[in-house]
Formats: C-alpha cells, sequence, structure tokens
C-alpha cells in the first residue's frame, strides 16, 4: 500500500523541494559518491570525470528546487539546516579534496 500511497499523494506531498538538510544533499551525498566510485580502468576514470562534470548541475537543481520551494512557502525547518554552511565552506575550503581521493590513489 505504501508505493500506491505515494503515487496518489504525490502531487500533495512535495518533500523533494526541501532536498538539502545537515545529514543529506549535495554536500553530504555528492563527495560520498565520489568516495564509492571506482577509479582503477580508463572507463572508470571516464564514467568519474563525466560524474564530475555533472556536479555543476546537480547544485543547480538542488538550488532551483529549493527557489521553487521558498516561492511556495514550503521550506525545510531551520533546525535541519543547522551546520549546512558550515558544511558547504569545509567542502570549498578544502579545495573539493573529496573529490580528488579516488583518482589521487
Amino acid at each position: 500500500a505504501q508505493p500506491e500511497d505515494y503515487i496518489r499523494y504525490t502531487k500533495w506531498h512535495k518533500g523533494f523541494l526541501c532536498c538539502i538538510n545537515r545529514m543529506e544533499g549535495p554536500q553530504t551525498d555528492l563527495p560520498l559518491y565520489a568516495g564509492c566510485l571506482f577509479t582503477k580502468s580508463r572507463s572508470d576514470r571516464e564514467f568519474y570525470r563525466d560524474f564530475l562534470k555533472g556536479v555543476p548541475l546537480q547544485i543547480e537543481q538542488v538550488v532551483e528546487l529549493l527557489r521553487l520551494g521558498l516561492k511556495e512557502g514550503r521550506t525545510p525547518p531551520k533546525v535541519s539546516l543547522d551546520g549546512v554552511v558550515n558544511q558547504i565552506r569545509g567542502m570549498v575550503n578544502g579545495m573539493m579534496e573529496a573529490f580528488s581521493k579516488p583518482i589521487s590513489n
């Protein structure tokens, strides 16, 4: 029944507009994914390169969803955003180190 309920009520459920919090979002998910990708073979490295090329688009899409949520008055609870800015700053100040680890081995 759960999948049917999700489909039936999706037009009212817009949780996807609150797509960032201290536990998930591009600041946590993308480095996690990067660390799980293989880079041993040429095709692995090409896939990883394409993944990295897609990061800016993924971030733009998150920003677009957040703006739409803001426009509709659907925003994440403030408490769930505690630490998000520091997580993003940490990525930037660390020069995106998590993304270079898979190719530095």
